[in-house]
């Protein structure tokens, strides 16, 4: 009954979308298998293409979700000899727009666009469909997409590992077709034939962050949102390393988000002079600097030097130091000339210190799994994710959204030192609703959040008290779960030569 009280019901357009593509004979029904890095791109679907190549495949037929003002743009566009159409395609780079391009030039279709022949009816010769629609910045392993031709036989008289190592020769190298087959049947949608999805999270708590690692996870490290954590520990270090307490500490008030200074009660704006001001301080150590700023007023006798161009004497001294200079230089020289002659199983110690990873430094934010890992068993199960799912925009907010979902699976394990990642398994996911999901337990795990916040979201629909949705790139769909059938086509695609 709670259920049903709750529930959002459903729009009949997935019905529908679903019937869609039976009304005409597919001429061409190829599933693709692929891998891709999302780092370039703007997601998987996005603006209408506009590539050469695809108006002049659709240039005989109706686009339904393109208005008649797009269409006068576009044709104003090309026949402005002063226009570049790349500037135009630019915008309109998405994985999906990339591959059906090239699925469309090994398919025939050229890319020299006549302007005559640009009529609409309403009829489409193709249909394009990712089984995903993941977000500017998200990767994808196995993705699964489905290509259908009702005007054309398959390319290449259906010859499928032609059809792979063309497309591969075409596309850009950050995505990759692993396998190609055909549609198990005649119906076959990858978008509602499947059984749901996994995806992984890579978290980074390394401190400093990895620059090369920066577009496969997310690193805390350099996330404003969280620079309170780093500002606590430094201090904290510099504190231990000194072996005395420092008497300018910061306020963490002013340097993490005020989103999240709300929720750990930071001062006010009014009471900023705390750390702010350094001369709000006029007792203790502050005053001391006072005192050897003083000191430098001794600095004047400098003027005497003033006189007699003693200035020449600093000269000297200079030289001396370059002296001090070249001794070195020649100190160090001397060294590199004998240690090269010298080949001792001492002088390969940092390559092995590599393979065995020795003297990394291993400094980190302060996290604890622990506490995730218990609150990440709160999401098992079917609930009303309304609390965990993005904003829509645009003309998707007129959805009716079904805000129930059942999650399988939810865990935290580490890949290497400092290094973590979330693998999340359910039947369907909402807008972001997984990188909201991530942000709220990163926020348990480092005390923003409280498991009561989490229950309260979850059963009750209470706000967050700060909804964080962590940034894309740490988000993969690493598996599509189809029936066992099919997931053996599947496996066969990708395995085959």
């Amino acid at each position: 009954m709670i259920r049903k009280k709750n529930k959002i019901k459903l729009s009949t357009q997935n019905k529908l979308n679903q019937n869609k593509l039976s009304d005409s004979e597919k001429l061409t029904n190829l599933i693709l298998v692929i891998d891709y890095d999302g780092t370039n791109y703007k997601g998987w679907t996005g603006i209408e293409n506009s590539s050469s190549v695809y108006l002049n495949a659709v240039s005989g037929f109706k686009n339904i979700k393109r208005s008649d003002n797009y269409n006068a743009n576009i044709i104003e566009k090309v026949e402005d000899s002063d226009y570049s159409f790349n500037n135009l395609t630019k915008k309109y780079e998405t994985v999906q727009n990339c591959i059906l391009n090239c699925l469309l030039k090994i398919h025939g279709y050229g890319e020299n666009i006549n302007i005559n022949n640009y009529k609409e009816t309403n009829l489409k010769p193709f249909e394009f469909i990712g089984v995903s629609r993941t977000d500017k910045g998200v990767h994808a392993k196995e993705y699964v997409c489905q290509y259908i031709s009702y005007k054309k036989l398959p390319p290449f008289n259906g010859n499928l590992k032609k059809i792979k190592l063309s497309l591969n020769r075409l596309l850009n190298k950050d995505i990759k077709v692993l396998g190609i087959f055909n549609a198990p049947f005649n119906n076959f949608n990858v978008r509602y034939h499947n059984l749901g999805k996994i995806y992984t999270y890579n978290v980074d708590l390394r401190k400093p962050s990895q620059p090369l690692e920066r577009n496969l996870s997310w690193q805390l490290y350099d996330d404003s949102r969280f620079s309170f954590l780093l500002k606590d520990k430094s201090t904290k270090y510099e504190t231990d390393a000194k072996g005395r307490r420092n008497g300018n500490e910061h306020k963490s008030g002013n340097i993490y988000d005020t989103s999240l200074a709300s929720i750990f009660g930071a001062p006010e704006s009014g009471s900023e002079n705390e750390s702010g001001s350094v001369s709000g301080n006029t007792n203790g150590d502050a005053g001391d600097v006072g005192d050897v700023g003083d000191v430098g007023d001794v600095g004047d006798v400098g003027d005497v030097g003033d006189v007699g161009d003693v200035g020449d004497v600093g000269d000297a001294g200079d030289a001396g130091d370059g002296a001090a200079d070249l001794a070195i230089q020649e100190r160090i020289e001397n060294i590199i000339k004998k240690e090269k002659g010298n080949y001792g199983e001492d002088k390969i110690i940092h390559s092995l210190n590599i393979i065995n990873k020795k003297n990394e430094y291993k400094s980190s934010i302060l996290c604890d799994i622990d506490k995730i890992k218990e609150c990440s068993k709160l999401f098992i199960g079917y609930h009303n994710f309304e609390c965990f799912r993005g904003i829509l925009k645009g003309t998707e907010k007129q959805r009716t959204i079904n805000t129930f979902c059942n999650i399988h699976f939810l865990d935290i394990y580490k890949l290497k030192d400092n290094l973590y990642q979330f693998i999340i398994q359910g039947d369907r996911f909402l807008y972001h609703m997984i990188r909201i999901i991530v942000g709220t337990l990163i926020q348990v795990g480092v005390g923003i959040l409280n498991f009561q916040d989490v229950k309260d979201a979850l059963y009750n629909s209470k706000p967050l008290k700060v909804k964080l949705c962590a940034p894309p790139q740490g988000l993969c769909l690493k598996k599509i779960l189809f029936p066992l059938e099919i997931e053996h086509l599947v496996n066969s695609a990708i395995f085959s030569e």
